[in-house]
C-alpha cells in the first residue's frame, strides 16, 4: 500500500535516545521524518511546513504540555494525524487526548513494529482526508455546473413561452386556457379584448370573476379533442357578449404530472354570418308563407324573393323535382360564370362541383336531400369562374304547391374564410401539443440527470463509511492468511483447519463483491421503470452504505421494520437515496447540536444521538409509512414552510447545496406518495414518508 511516503512526519520529543531510534528508524523505510526538541520547536516547524501529515508528541515537554501542541494543531489543520506518546500507564491521560481532537495514542516503552504500524495507520488515515476533500471540492464544482445547465434550460423554456404566447396573439380568435377549478392560465390578446381587463388582471383568477368569460365557459360547446377542436360536426351555441356574437368551443387538456388536466377555449366572432343566416331565414320564411296561399301569391313570392336573392351576397338557385333550375341568382352568375340560361338542369354542377364529373351523384340529387329535409346543412365544393375553389355551407327549403312538393329552394353561404381560419387554428394547437410534448421530454431527462448526479453527490459524502465497510473484511482475510502461515510453519495445518479458515476468507471476500455490486447498483443510471420493490430492502440497503458511518460518529440507530409489508410499485435505489439523504441530515443535525453544547460547555448527560426508523402500514392498508426520527437541533419554524425548495439550506456555505430535499420530494412524488416534516427546535425532527400499496402488482410500469 503507497502511504505517500513523501508526507513530512514530526517527532516532539525531547529524551534523544528515542527520538533517534524512532528517527533512524522511519528514516530507513522511506519516511520524511524532522526530530524537535521542545514543544516551540515543533509547532514553528508545523506552522512553516504545509507538508506535515503526521505528528508525535510526547505529553510532557521542557517548554509546554502535549495537549496544548495537540490543541494548536487541530486548530490550524484537521486533517493532521496528531499521536500523543506519554510514559504514564494512565488511562485518563489518553481519554483527554482522545477528547482533545487526538488521532492514536502509544504507551512508551513500545516495539518498533507497533510504532511503525501507527504510523502507516495515521498517514493512511491522513491521505483519506485529503483525498476525500478533494473529491468534495470536484463534486462542488460539479454541483455548480449542472445548477448553471438548469438555469440554462429554464432561461431557454422562458424563451420558447413568449414564442408561443406571440404565436397566439397572433390569432384572429379568441383562445384562453383554465386550470381544473377554472382558473385562468393564458389567454390571448383577441379574448383579452373581450374580457376588457388587463393581462395582469386575469391571468390566475377564476372565470367566474369576470361575466365574459363566466358565460362562455357556461355555453361552450365541448369537444373531446382539442386536435378536432375546429371540425366538430354540430355549430355550437352563440354566445352574446358586448353587442356581439361569438361561437365557443371547449376541449379538456390532459393531465400535467399529479395536476388534473384543464380545459382550453377557442371564441371567433361569428356576429356577420349570424346576422347572413338571419335575414335568409326571414327570406325562407317569408316565401314559404307566401306559397301556401295560392299559385298567384307563389309567383309574386318567387319573384319578389328573385329580386332579393340576387341582392344577397350567397348563391341561390330553385330546383323543382324534374331536376330543372328556374331561378339562379346574380350572386350565383357572378361567382360561376354561368348565365341563368346557361344553368338549366342539376347537372350544371358537373361542371361546377370538384370530384363529381358527369355520371355521378350530386348533392342536390333527390336522394342527398333527406338530410336537409330534416333541417340539417350540409357543404359542398364549388369552382368559381375565376378557377378558385369555394366552400359553401347549404340549406334546402322545400317549396309546396298546393300539397305538392314542387321543388327546393337552395341557399348557399360561402364559408371558406372560416374554414381557412379553422384549418389554420387547428394547425397551431398542433404545433402547441408538439412544443409542449417536447418540453416535457426535456425537463423529465433534466430531471434524471439531477437526481443521478445527487446519487453520485451521495456516494462521495460517505466515501469513507464505505471505506471502513470495506476495510474489515480485508483485515479480516490479511489475519487468517497470517494465521495460516503461522499453523503451516509450525507444521499444525489440518485439513479441518484449511477448509474453515478458507472458508472464513471467502465468506469475507462475498461480503465485500456484496458491498461492492451493491454500490454498483446504487449509482447505476437504469431505465427508467418501476418493479416490485420491497421497502425493508431499502432500509436495509441504506443502512449497508451508511451504518458504520452512523455509528463513528456516536449516533445510536433503532430500526423498527413490521413484518410481512406489502410490495410497492417504485425503484429501490431511488427510496434508497431518499434515506440516505434524510439519514445524512439528519446525522449532520445531531452534530451540530453536540458541537453547540460543547462550545457552550454544556452538560451532555441525559442526551442521546438516536436516530430511529420505523416503517409500519397504514391503518387504513392503502399506504406504508416511513418515519425517519433525529434528535438534532431540529428546524425553525420560519425555515419549514421553504424545506423542500431547491437550494434552500440551513447549513454551512459549502456543506450543503440544498437539493437533496427538493429531490427526494420529487421522487417521492413520482412514486405518488408525500413527504412532510415535523421538528421542534433543539429537540429534534420527524420525516414522513406515505407511499402507496397497488391493489395489483404488474411486472413494471413507467414512473409519471
Amino acid at each position: 500500500m503507497d502511504f505517500q511516503k513523501g508526507s513530512h512526519i514530526i517527532i516532539i520529543e525531547d529524551e534523544d535516545v528515542l527520538a533517534k531510534v524512532c528517527v533512524e528508524h522511519l528514516e530507513t523505510q522511506g519516511f520524511n521524518v524532522w526530530r524537535a526538541r521542545n514543544g516551540k520547536e515543533g509547532l514553528e516547524r508545523f506552522l512553516n511546513d504545509d507538508q506535515v501529515g503526521v505528528v508525535i508528541t510526547d505529553v510532557k515537554l521542557p517548554d509546554t504540555n502535549g495537549m496544548d501542541i495537540l490543541r494548536e494543531i487541530k486548530k490550524h489543520s484537521s486533517n493532521t494525524e496528531v499521536i500523543v506518546v506519554t510514559a504514564y500507564p494512565n488511562y485518563d491521560i489518553a481519554i483527554n487526548a482522545l477528547k482533545l481532537g487526538a488521532d492514536d495514542y502509544l504507551e512508551k516503552p513500545f516495539q518498533l513494529e507497533i510504532f511503525q504500524r501507527t504510523i502507516e495507520k495515521a498517514l493512511e488515515r491522513y491521505n483519506l482526508r485529503i483525498e476525500n476533500q478533494t473529491y468534495q471540492e470536484r463534486l462542488a464544482e460539479l454541483v455548480k455546473e449542472k445548477s448553471q445547465e438548469v438555469a440554462v434550460s429554464h432561461q431557454q423554456l422562458e424563451s420558447e413561452h413568449q414564442k408561443l404566447k406571440s404565436l397566439i396573439n397572433g390569432i384572429e380568435a379568441g383562445i384562453f386556457f383554465t386550470d381544473h377549478d377554472n382558473n385562468v392560465l393564458e389567454i390571448n390578446e383577441f379574448a383579452r379584448q373581450i374580457v376588457g381587463k388587463s393581462y395582469q388582471g386575469i391571468i390566475g383568477n377564476s372565470c367566474n370573476k369576470f361575466p365574459a368569460l363566466k358565460k362562455i365557459v357556461k355555453d361552450a360547446s365541448p369537444i373531446s379533442d382539442a386536435r378536432n377542436l375546429l371540425e366538430a360536426t354540430s355549430s355550437p351555441p352563440d354566445v352574446c357578449l358586448n353587442r356581439r356574437w361569438f361561437s365557443a368551443n371547449v376541449t379538456p387538456l390532459p393531465p400535467r404530472g399529479n395536476e388534473p388536466g384543464g380545459k382550453a377555449y377557442t371564441i371567433y366572432d361569428v356576429t356577420e354570418r349570424r346576422q347572413l343566416e338571419r335575414r335568409v331565414q326571414k327570406y325562407a320564411q317569408e316565401l314559404e308563407q307566401r306559397v301556401e296561399h295560392s299559385s298567384l301569391e307563389l309567383k309574386k313570392a318567387m319573384d319578389f324573393s328573385s329580386q332579393l336573392l340576387d341582392a344577397a351576397r350567397v348563391f341561390a338557385f330553385f330546383a323543382s323535382a324534374d331536376r330543372s333550375i328556374t331561378l339562379w341568382n346574380k350572386f350565383a352568375e357572378i361567382e360561376t360564370g354561368l348565365s341563368a340560361d346557361d344553368a338549366t338542369s342539376l347537372d350544371v354542377f358537373h361542371r361546377l362541383l370538384p370530384n363529381c364529373p358527369p355520371g355521378t351523384r350530386i348533392p342536390f340529387d333527390a336522394d342527398s336531400l333527406k338530410q336537409a329535409q330534416s333541417g340539417k346543412s350540409f357543404q359542398t365544393s364549388i369552382r368559381t369562374a375565376k378557377g378558385k375553389i369555394r366552400t359553401l355551407s347549404w340549406t334546402a327549403t322545400p317549396i309546396k304547391e298546393d300539397t305538392e312538393l314542387s321543388g327546393y329552394l337552395f341557399i348557399g353561404v360561402d364559408i371558406t374564410d372560416q374554414k381557412l381560419l379553422e384549418d389554420k387554428l387547428q394547425q397551431y394547437n398542433t404545433q402547441l401539443e408538439e412544443m409542449v410534448e417536447e418540453r416535457t421530454a426535456e425537463l423529465r431527462s433534466k430531471d434524471a440527470q439531477l437526481v443521478h448526479s445527487s446519487r453520485l453527490a451521495v456516494l462521495g459524502e460517505i466515501a469513507a463509511g464505505i471505506a471502513h465497510e470495506m476495510k474489515q473484511p480485508l483485515n479480516g482475510i490479511s489475519i487468517t492468511a497470517d494465521l495460516l502461515k503461522l499453523l503451516q510453519k509450525k507444521n499444525e495445518l489440518t485439513e479441518d483447519s484449511l477448509n474453515n479458515n478458507l472458508d472464513m476468507i471467502k465468506s469475507m471476500v462475498d461480503r465485500m463483491s456484496n458491498t461492492i455490486n451493491h454500490l454498483r447498483g446504487f449509482s447505476y443510471q437504469g431505465a427508467n421503470q418501476y418493479h416490485p420493490i420491497n421497502i425493508s430492502d431499502a432500509v436495509n440497503g441504506a443502512f449497508s452504505i451508511l451504518g458504520e458511518q452512523l455509528r463513528i460518529h456516536g449516533i445510536e440507530i433503532q430500526v423498527d421494520v413490521s413484518d410481512d409489508l406489502p410490495q410497492i410499485m417504485g425503484d429501490v435505489n431511488q427510496i434508497e437515496q431518499v434515506l440516505i439523504n434524510l439519514f445524512t441530515n439528519a446525522r449532520d443535525a445531531m452534530d451540530k447540536k453536540e458541537q453547540k453544547l460543547q462550545e457552550n460547555s454544556s452538560n451532555l448527560n441525559g442526551w442521546q444521538k438516536i436516530l430511529a426508523v420505523s416503517v409500519k402500514p397504514a391503518k387504513n392498508l392503502s399506504n406504508i409509512v416511513i418515519e425517519v426520527s433525529d434528535t438534532g437541533h431540529g428546524i425553525e419554524s420560519q425555515d419549514i414552510k421553504q424545506i423542500f425548495e431547491p437550494f434552500f439550506t440551513t447549513k454551512e456555505v459549502g456543506d450543503g447545496t440544498g437539493l437533496g430535499l427538493s429531490i427526494s420530494q420529487g421522487i417521492i412524488q413520482q412514486h405518488h406518495g408525500d413527504i412532510s416534516v415535523e421538528s421542534q427546535p433543539d429537540k429534534g425532527t420527524t420525516f414522513r414518508i406515505e407511499l402507496p400499496v397497488p391493489t395489483s402488482i404488474p411486472d413494471a410500469v413507467a414512473p409519471q
